[in-house]
């Protein structure tokens, strides 16, 4: 596919081409939520594809409750990309070639990120956050740009600010444990093995 992307663009038949790719965290957390997902394989392909085509790239993140523990993982290897497929040809970059939008997700409610316990989850996004205001830069391509990081703000600020009644966090914690339960016997994957940080609350939301 990169090799025809990119005689397309050649022969002048397309003026650019963009390439979008779903993906909420890293690691085999990653892999756990978009089941049949091969990391290695994944990588493989934008390497081609970044190295090929030199078309800009997008991550669509479904930002949700499993995005939490290793999310910060992503914006690492976000970083790692910006500097791996730097232009080498003296072309100016006025745009980020890897891109990525952080929408939070609210349906099921057993995804949603407010159904974890604040005192023990909020660390891990102020952590993120503070990364990605570290590593903030307009004018450095390499790093994140003033509109990712408020994208992101608003996702900590959803979280810190919402506060469900018992009712809804109880029917939420509930879905939560019987959803995966059963996600790990039809798919033969362990949650509590992949999830270690939210191994306890899991098993807290056995009821």
């Amino acid at each position: 596919m990169a090799s025809r992307v990119r005689d397309l663009l050649d022969r002048g038949h397309i003026r650019d081409f963009q390439l979008f790719t779903s993906i909420d965290t890293w690691g085999p957390q990653a892999e756990y939520i978009r089941h049949g997902l091969d990391l290695g394989i994944w990588e493989s392909n934008l390497d081609t594809y970044m190295r090929t085509c030199r078309q800009p790239a997008t991550m669509m993140v479904t930002f949700n409750a499993l995005s939490v523990p290793n999310f910060r993982g992503l914006l690492g290897k976000i970083l790692e990309w910006r500097r791996r497929y730097a232009p080498t040809d003296g072309r100016v970059r006025t745009i980020r070639d890897i891109r990525f939008d952080t929408p939070y997700l609210r349906e099921p409610l057993q995804y949603d990120i407010n159904i974890l316990p604040k005192e023990e989850f909020m660390p891990y996004m102020r952590e993120c956050l503070e990364f990605m205001e570290a590593n903030e830069d307009d004018l450095d391509k390499d790093k994140f740009g003033p509109l990712e990081v408020d994208k992101f703000r608003r996702v900590v600020s959803y979280m810190d600010g919402t506060r469900y009644d018992d009712d809804t966090l109880a029917t939420g914690r509930r879905d939560f444990y019987r959803w995966f339960k059963e996600y790990d016997r039809r798919k033969g994957t362990d949650f509590a093995a992949t999830f270690p940080e939210l191994a306890g609350f899991y098993e807290s939301c056995r009821g």
